[in-house]
């Protein structure tokens, strides 16, 4: 219990801290360059091998027999820069679904939703955001062991991200904590991964990969791969495989322990 009340104060006093030296920083004597609104894409490169990174997609999965539909992608609001280091106002707005299948049927059996806020920035090639989120998460109709209601879910976080960017090809590492949790989940997560895409035109191959582990399942590691190929710059088209093992990224499983492949298709909202 003491060690828990520690780790919320550490939370709290992280979180504040630093969106104190946000607002310090955005009020000191630095220049601004102009706002500009809804620019067309944020700054810091997607991880698209993470389960709860918000994107437009649909996986199936024959082993087990189900569908994951997410619907969802980062909204940029404004962009402004400090000392020439462009920094991007984003909100993060996610929705994931998990159908299995029922004969000839995919009744729904989970919703995750995820909302929150970021800032993110680039200096050369290195980029970070700074994410706090909400998270909820629900079973439905489809899951059978559902009588009137199910177990809450529910966590606020912040998560840090710092990356590198090289042409074809970029890495990242995060660290982060919820400040509340139900059931809760006190200690650190972190995370790293990259992507890899071919410089070519037309129809390129890329892979992506993304480790987590966190101090609730004992450090473990979670492992998810997508890998196909892509078409597209401003508007874009992903196809390809997606593998994960690991602790289930559904927020009403997240003690289980799932292993599956399916056929992925992404796109650009």
């Amino acid at each position: 219990m003491i060690r828990s009340r520690a780790i919320g104060r550490m939370n709290r006093v992280t979180i504040f801290s630093g969106l104190g030296l946000c607002i310090l920083f955005l009020q000191s004597d630095f220049a601004l360059a102009a706002v500009e609104w809804l620019p067309p894409e944020p700054v810091f490169p997607r991880a698209l091998a993470d389960p709860l990174e918000p994107r437009m997609g649909i996986t199936y999965s024959p082993a087990p027999d189900h569908l994951e539909a997410s619907l969802g992608a980062p909204l940029p609001v404004s962009l402004f820069s400090v000392r020439g280091a462009p920094v991007i106002a984003a909100l993060e707005v996610g929705s994931f679904f998990r159908l299995d299948r029922d004969g000839a049927i995919f009744p729904l059996e989970s919703f995750d939703g995820r909302v929150g806020v970021a800032l993110e920035t680039r200096v050369l090639r290195f980029h970070s955001r700074l994410r706090l989120m909400h998270w909820s998460a629900h079973k439905a109709d489809g899951d059978t062991s559902v009588s009137f209601r199910s177990s809450t879910f529910s966590r606020e976080s912040w998560t840090l991200d710092v990356g590198w960017q090289e042409s074809g090809w970029d890495a990242y590492i995060r660290v982060g904590s919820a400040w509340h949790s139900v059931p809760s989940d006190p200690g650190l997560r972190a995370a790293l991964g990259g992507t890899w895409y071919a410089r070519a035109s037309g129809l390129r191959p890329f892979v992506s990969l993304h480790l987590a582990a966190d101090h609730r399942r004992n450090w473990r590691v979670t492992q998810s791969l997508v890998a196909g190929f892509e078409t597209g710059k401003i508007r874009w088209f992903r196809l390809g495989v997606r593998l994960f093992r690991g602790h289930s990224p559904r927020g009403q499983y997240w003690d289980l322990v799932e292993r599956h492949a399916g056929l992925e298709m992404q796109f650009s909202p």
